[in-house]
């Protein structure tokens, strides 16, 4: 394997021939990513969630990261996948657990949204939604740090986070 990956390394002289090379690689490793993904769907439907762990350990790979491809490739289906080709699985895995997963595929497509851009645009999108309105909510001094935080957010009996007020938006510290 890795003579065959120098060999195609040597004989890639252009440029074009270059980013065409790094393109496959690329979508070998996605590809890769995908199949370790359906894979562990079917040893946990056939043996048990209990068994990925093990699953991962014989072929090497850590526990967490194929539990994250299983995740990810039970929430997008073959079509969905070959639709959006064009995305990493770095996209997919960034979306899997938004409501609409495939309407923000389809504008990190549309857009050629690259993993850093669609963060971003995720991010800013949340922020969206946590606007100030004209009846602000009651804050509170939290009694063991000092912090303000927002009433009636929290179920904690015990402080497990605070949120800042920054122009305009709320801000989790």
């Amino acid at each position: 394997m890795v003579n065959y990956i120098n060999q195609q390394v040597q004989e890639a002289v252009s440029w074009e021939e270059l980013i065409s090379s790094g393109m496959v690689a690329r979508e070998d490793r996605d590809n890769s990513q995908w199949l370790l993904g359906d894979l562990a769907k079917e040893v946990e439907k056939g043996y048990g969630e209990d068994t990925v762990g093990k699953y991962a350990g014989e072929i090497g790979i850590v526990k967490k990261t194929l539990m994250n491809y299983r995740t990810v490739s039970t929430r997008f289906s073959p079509e969905i996948r070959k639709k959006y080709r064009k995305l990493s699985f770095s996209h997919f895995s960034t979306v899997a657990s938004m409501e609409e997963p495939v309407a923000w595929l389809e504008q990190a497509d549309d857009n050629g949204w690259s993993i850093e851009m669609l963060k971003r645009e995720l991010h800013l999108a949340s922020n969206k939604g946590m606007e100030l309105k004209d009846d602000p909510p009651q804050v509170y001094k939290c009694p063991e740090c000092g912090k303000w935080r927002l009433k009636d957010i929290s179920t904690f009996e015990i402080c497990r986070g605070h949120y800042n007020i920054n122009e305009g938006k709320y801000e989790y510290t």
